[in-house]
Formats: C-alpha cells, structure tokens, sequence
C-alpha cells in the first residue's frame, strides 16, 4: 500500500507581489497556481488547494471571516475559497484579466484592478459587479481599501499618482504624487490607520511621502532612500510607527512618521523583499515574501524572524526524480512559462528545441539553475537565477563538537574593551579560516575601527589605514556547512559572491535568516568567556549606506582613523592578534 511520507510545498511566486495575506490565526501565499494555508500558532502547513488552471495575480483574506480567502489569476476569474472545506464558494467570471485585489473591511465588497485598467467592484452576497473608474491600461500597481471607512478606496499607478474614490459619493479626487515631475511610479501605499485622510506613499525612486487625501497637500516627507521601496506596512503596537522594505536586500527599515530617517532596521533574510503584511492578531508581526521565494513571519519587537521557509519552487512541477544511490536526494523540473537550465556555458537550448546564445548575468556561478521566460516578441530571455539551498543546519551537539575538534585553531583578539578568543574551525570554512589566519599573521589587525554596530546584529572592522600597503585579494567562496548564526559566531563580510578579504563581522544574537547562500559562511565562534568582551562594544549604528547614522566606511577608507577620531570620538578599536 502506498502512503505519502512527506509534503514538499511550493515557493512564492516573484512576478505578483499582492500574493502572500494573513488573517488572526493563519497566514498563507500563492506558488503559480496553488494556495499554500499555514497556521500562525506554530508555522504548520495546513492546507494546499491547487484548483486553479492558471497562474494567480492576487490573493485577499476576507476582513470578517478568517474560512474565505479570496485569488484573482490571469483566466480571468475571481474566487472566493471555503478553506475548512477546501472548496470554490463563488466565483466571478470577469472579461478582462485581473491583476490585483483588496477586500473592504465591511466584508462583503471586494475591488479589482484589471490590465486593461478597469477598476472594479464586487459585491459577493449579492453576486454582483460593476466598474467605478479607469485608469490607463497596465498602470495600476496599488489597490487599497480604508480599513475604517469601506467606502473610500485608493488606487496608485506607474505615472506616480493616486486616485482616491468614495464609492457612496461616487466621486474621485487626483493625488498628482509624482506624476507632474519625474513620474516615479507608485510601488506601495497604505491608509493611516489612526487618520479618515492621511495615507502612506512610497514611489520607485525610493522616496515616502505622507498625504492628506482631503486637501490634496503633502504633509510630511522622508528622508530619500537609495534603494526603491517595494512594500509597506503600519505597525499596530506604536501610533505612527511603519515598516518599509526593499526587493534588493533583505532588510526591514522601521520609521516613525515624526521622524525624517528610519529609527533602525532588521535583518531579515538574504534575499530581496517583495511584500510585507501585517497580522491583524500580533501588532508586532509581520508576513514577509523574498525574491527566492521564501516566506517568513517577522516579530519586529525582538527583532528576530519567527519563521521562514526555505527557497522553493514556485513554478509547476513537470518531472521528478530520485537520486540513483542516495534516495533521501532528488531533483524536479519547473514549467508553466519557465523553465530551469544548468548553467555550464553560454549555449542553452529552449523546450522549443531552439539553441541560445545569451550572454550570461554578472552573478550567474556554475551549477546555478536558470529561470527563461519569453517576452512579448515571443523571444527567450532571462527570468531570474534560482542557486541550490544550504544543508540542514548542524544540532547544537553537532556544533559543539565541532568547535573542540582537534583542528580548531585559537585566535585571540585584543580589543580596547578586553580580550576576544575566537576557535577557528576549519571545516565549517577552509578558504575563510586559511585567510583568517593569513591576516593574523601578517599584524593586519592593528588599529582597526568597529565601525559598525547594529543591536542584536553585527559589529564590523577590517578597514585598515590608507597607509597600508598590502593589499589582499578576494578568497572563493567556500560550500555550505549548515552552521548556525548565534551569539559570537564570526565570519567575513562580503559584497556578493566569492568577494571576501579581511573586513569581518561578530554577531550579537541570533541570525536565523542567515547561513542561506554562499556568502554566509561562518568560520568560528568566539568563547563563552569572551562574550562579556563582545557585549560592552560600543555600537555606533548601521552605516549610512543601510539607512543607519554609523561611520561611512567610504570615509574611513579614504581618510583612515582620523575620520573616526574627529566624527566619532568613541569608537573602540581591534588593537592586535596572535595565535593562541
């Protein structure tokens, strides 16, 4: 008899981002085209309903009754889930293709964007459907109903304006956002949840701005980020406070709307960031999806990620297959419009039997699986890259044994708050041990500034004096471990891949999101009886190029500790190593 051993779910799909939603008590997300249910009470999977015949756009939860979810996909079709039951409630056959959603919090209301620019509303109860405005064929990026009023709705397009419509008055008025100067589309917005007016926008060249929806007028900006905002969200715990993150890093920035900069970040992932959520139960947590298709729950006040999957398919599975001699292995094949390739040089060729030669992306490595998509000439080009996943991570035995192995390698370093002993191990990293005991050996740590210092995250050094004069090359990366992030877990920071050199980080807690590329590879941890040492470092902040207000490590590349001693005048300081 057979008996399924264990479920595998999909990935989150990284073409839509309004794909993830979260009620009181589960929160879920869309792959292509299936529904994926987890319960928030202890992060299980609960539920899979893969009815749909073709791909997804949006997902909303139903304000009122955690049982309905709601998803929108591009046959044309709206419909609402009985999830107890696994079945199709009702439907809405709609004639153009519906690309985002949002659910009114009086419940029975739904609203639609489509691609050819329709805005729609839907009354479920009564089954009926009717258009409220238009805006240009494939602008809208946002959809948004008030979560107090159900009767105003805002939709934000790539031009860089918001169209804000009373659907008892029937009346729409214009917010002009960007559209009147650089025309920087709109990538998010969300109302003031403690204001009939106010409401939150955020625009592709990285700017925020907060309006007044009644006057028209702007009535606070913030600071520019370099980076463009992908997603916000307002965070119930603190009036005020907001949470913004970006598909480039994996990073969550906390604001608050009386101050100009962030008050501080989290790191979240190794990925990008493509939507946050609140959970309408935990005024501090968050649902996160990631650009490798991983999704997580956030508790901003510990700042710590409660949970996150690891980096799945998002596509369809065509073919699967067993590893011939080890059978806990096994490989799968991606389709619907995507399809997956082994990187080994530039010669692909297409399921249509067609031969490519493409030029490959910068950070494409050998073994990498690559994602091709066809355009609208109907020509192959590149999707995304998806990288292997790390190993398990080691158990705390695991780890402890390791860190007394006969090859671990002592390394003491001297601070100007005490002493560091840091156990090398050489198997979690023989590249980064090897470099590491390279730059000991050479007196490379002398007079070296902790320029960075996150709470709960990281301190860094590593840049030395302009006046040096050995300069060391970057070290290939080495193969995962499976070893954890935690308290006094050091490693070498980088750039991207096989970019390492002397600049390293110790970390102050916890880093479950890390450890998930080939980047993140610690090579030891410092002692028990150094953690005191750690701890009393004095923390200057995030560098000013990851929102923080800390040392420019630019600036202190080009001026040496002069800079630091006149702009930061406490600063403590790695002052030596030596072999122990």
């Amino acid at each position: 008899m057979l008996r399924p051993l264990r479920l595998i779910p999909s990935g989150v799909q990284g073409y839509h981002r309004e794909i993830i939603a979260a009620c009181n008590d589960a929160f879920a997300y869309s792959s292509t085209m299936s529904l994926h249910i987890f319960r928030l009470k202890d992060n299980s999977l609960q539920k899979v309903i893969a009815a749909h015949e073709r791909p997804i756009t949006s997902i909303c939860w139903c304000p009122e009754d955690s049982r309905l979810l709601a998803s929108c996909s591009l046959g044309m079709r709206l419909t609402i889930w009985d999830i107890d039951n696994e079945e199709e409630r009702v439907a809405l056959k709609v004639g153009e293709v519906p690309v985002i959603m949002d659910w009114a919090s009086s419940g029975d209301k739904i609203a639609l964007a489509t691609t050819a620019g329709s805005i729609m509303l839907w009354d479920y109860k009564a089954n009926k459907a009717n258009k409220l405005f238009s805006v240009p064929e494939k602008s809208a990026k946002v959809l948004r109903w008030h979560p107090r009023n159900a009767q105003k709705l805002l939709c934000g397009t790539d031009d860089g304006s918001v169209t804000v419509y009373n659907t008892q008055q029937q009346k729409k008025v214009l917010i002009v956002g960007k559209s009147k100067t650089s025309k920087d589309a709109v990538t998010d917005a969300q109302w003031d949840p403690l204001s009939d007016d106010y409401l939150l926008i955020s625009f592709a060249d990285g700017s925020l701005t907060l309006f007044d929806a009644s006057k028209l007028t702007e009535v606070h900006s913030f600071d520019k980020q370099a980076q463009a905002i992908r997603s916000i969200a307002w965070a119930k715990a603190q009036p005020g406070n907001f949470v913004s993150a970006t598909d480039r890093v994996g990073i969550l920035k906390l604001w608050n709307v009386s101050q100009r900069a962030p008050m501080g970040q989290i790191k979240v992932g190794t990925s990008g960031v493509l939507c946050v959520k609140a959970v309408p139960s935990e005024p501090n947590w968050f649902i996160l999806s990631f650009k490798n298709s991983a999704v997580g729950v956030c508790d901003i006040a510990s700042r710590t990620m409660r949970f996150m999957t690891s980096p799945g398919h998002s596509e369809t599975i065509f073919d699967v297959a067993f590893h011939p001699k080890a059978n806990r292995y096994g490989s799968s094949a991606l389709c619907s419009s995507y399809f997956p390739y082994r990187y080994e040089s530039n010669m692909l060729t297409a399921p249509d039997k067609k031969v490519l030669q493409l030029p490959m992306p910068p950070e494409v490595l050998p073994g990498d699986q690559i994602h091709l998509i066809k355009n609208s000439e109907d020509n192959w080009v590149f999707k995304n890259i998806v990288r292997p996943g790390p190993p398990q991570k080691k158990s705390a035995e695991d780890v402890e044994k390791d860190l007394n192995g006969p090859d671990v390698v002592k390394v003491r370093l001297d601070t100007t708050k005490g002493q560091i002993v840091l156990k090398l191990v050489p198997s979690w990293s023989p590249n980064g041990v090897r470099r590491m005991l390279e730059l000991v050996d050479d007196g490379f740590f002398k007079d070296l500034a902790i320029y960075r210092g996150v709470p709960n995250f990281l301190i860094q050094f590593g840049i030395a004096n302009p006046n040096r004069k050995k300069a060391y090359t970057m070290i290939p990366d080495d193969a995962l471990a499976g070893v954890p992030y935690l308290e006094g877990t050091v490693g070498f920071a980088a750039a991207g891949p096989n970019t390492r050199t002397q600049q390293l980080c110790l970390f102050l807690g916890a880093q479950p999101g890390l450890g998930q590329n080939s980047v993140e590879t610690p090579i030891g941890r410092a002692s028990a009886e150094s953690l005191p040492v750690l701890r009393a470092l004095k923390l200057l902040g995030d560098i000013p190029q990851c929102g923080g207000s800390g040392p420019d490590p630019t600036k202190l590349a080009d001026l040496g500790n002069d800079y630091i001693a006149k702009s930061f005048p406490g600063c403590d300081f790695i002052t030596g190593a030596a072999r122990i």
